[in-house]
C-alpha cells in the first residue's frame, strides 16, 4: 500500500512539472502573432491605421512571431460597392516574403496606394489578416482656393479699372 501511495505522489509530481514546463514555454514567441498597419515609418505609436490616402505608404507591423520567413500579400476585396469592394476586386496588388528575426517583432513598407485604388484592401501576413480603406474624396488645398480667388479678383479689378 505504501508503494502505491508513493507511486501516486510521483505521478502527481510528474504531471505538475509537465504543466509548469508547458506554461513556461508559452511565454516565448509563438505562431500566434498579431499584425497591424501604420502610415509612416516603423515604431509609430498609433496602431492599426485603417484609412489611407492616394500615394500613402502602407507599413505592416507585427509582434510575437517565431523566427522564420513568411509570405505576405495586399489584395483588393471583392463584392458590391455597398460591401466596400475595392477597385481591384480579388486582385493581389503586392506580394512578397519577409524574414522575421528572433525578436519576433517586425515592420516594413509593403505597399504604396496607387492613384487608381479605391475601396477596401486586405493585408495578409502568414495566416494573420488586417484590412484598410483607401480615401478617394479629394479636398482641394487651401492654396488652390486662394490662387483661384486671386485670379478672379485680378480679372475683376482689370475690368473695373478699364471701365473708368
Amino acid at each position: 500500500m505504501r508503494k502505491q501511495v508513493l507511486l501516486m505522489y510521483g505521478l502527481i509530481a510528474l504531471v505538475v512539472m509537465s504543466f509548469s514546463l508547458v506554461s513556461a514555454n508559452s511565454g516565448s514567441s509563438s505562431p500566434h502573432g498579431s499584425i497591424w498597419t501604420t502610415t509612416s515609418l516603423c515604431g509609430e505609436e498609433s496602431q492599426d491605421v485603417n484609412h489611407y490616402n492616394l500615394n500613402e505608404s502602407v507599413y505592416i507591423n507585427g509582434e510575437n512571431f517565431e523566427e522564420g520567413s513568411y509570405d505576405w500579400t495586399v489584395s483588393g476585396l471583392g463584392g458590391s460597392k455597398k460591401s466596400r469592394a475595392s477597385c481591384d476586386p480579388f486582385d493581389t496588388v503586392a506580394t512578397g516574403t519577409y524574414s522575421v528575426n528572433s525578436s519576433g517583432d517586425f515592420c516594413f513598407e509593403a505597399y504604396t496606394v496607387a492613384l487608381d485604388d479605391c475601396g477596401e484592401y486586405r493585408v495578409k501576413f502568414d495566416n494573420k489578416k488586417d484590412n484598410f480603406r483607401v480615401n478617394t474624396e479629394v479636398v482641394p488645398e487651401f492654396g488652390t482656393i486662394i490662387g483661384m480667388l486671386t485670379i478672379l479678383s485680378a480679372a475683376g479689378i482689370f475690368f473695373v479699372v478699364r471701365r473708368e
